[in-house]
């Protein structure tokens, strides 16, 4: 039913799917880019920690955000959940930094249920300053 709102709300068309290739039950929310979209997604050393900055272009239909980092790029483990307030402009700063090669995500959760991920940001910590 979700992937149907999504479309009707993006203004595409369906394609007819076998029932059978269905799962029972779904365990992700479903991603959904017709509401808003991360205008801008970066990532940068600042200080002792790392300041995560992003934009959306309609933010008020998100109810928070949800950092996300990984020391190996596959598996992200959340830092921290940041309310959604309306704004076009986000900034958090990760003070729990080690060196190594970090990887960010943020992931934007909809009142509607749907979410979306920005593109994943790599920074590299050569020493703890």
């Amino acid at each position: 039913m979700s992937a149907l709102l999504c479309a009707l709300i993006m203004g595409s068309t369906i394609q007819a799917t076998p029932v059978a290739s269905f799962p029972l039950f779904a365990s992700q929310p479903v991603v959904c880019s017709a509401a808003a979209d991360f205008g801008m997604f970066m990532a940068h050393r600042q200080g002792k920690g790392i300041t995560l900055a992003w934009t959306m272009t309609a933010p008020g239909e998100v109810a928070y955000f949800s950092i996300q980092r990984s020391y190996d790029g596959e598996y992200f483990e959340p830092v921290e959940d940041v309310q959604g307030d309306g704004a076009t402009r986000y900034r958090y700063t990760d003070r729990n930094v080690f060196p190594g090669f970090i990887h960010y995500k943020v992931i934007a959760f909809y009142h509607d249920g749907s979410i979306m991920e920005s593109p994943v940001e790599t920074v590299r910590i050569v020493s703890r300053k």
